[in-house]
């Protein structure tokens, strides 16, 4: 089984953004959820990346978009 990992922006990508879409178009696709949606806080939102990198099963795709992108790359370097 591989696992989309959806990573939104700030505000979390509401329901017309293409993210939003996309996670109803692809099968086993996560929504990576952050606490405070207008809080932009790297550590915080990159630590809730890596758990879902953590618990997802096989192959993993992340899409992310704004601010998510730093979230992801940040995961990414603390991950390896």
């Amino acid at each position: 089984m591989d696992t989309t990992l959806i990573v939104p922006g700030l505000h979390g990508s509401g329901p017309d953004h293409w993210q939003t879409w996309l996670e109803q178009q692809v099968p086993d696709c996560i929504r990576v959820m952050q606490t405070d949606w207008s809080d932009p806080d790297l550590p915080k939102w990159s630590a809730k990346l890596r758990r879902e990198l953590s618990r997802a099963p096989g192959r993993v795709t992340v899409v992310a978009h704004s601010f998510g992108c730093l979230a992801a790359v940040q995961a990414a370097f603390d991950y390896r």
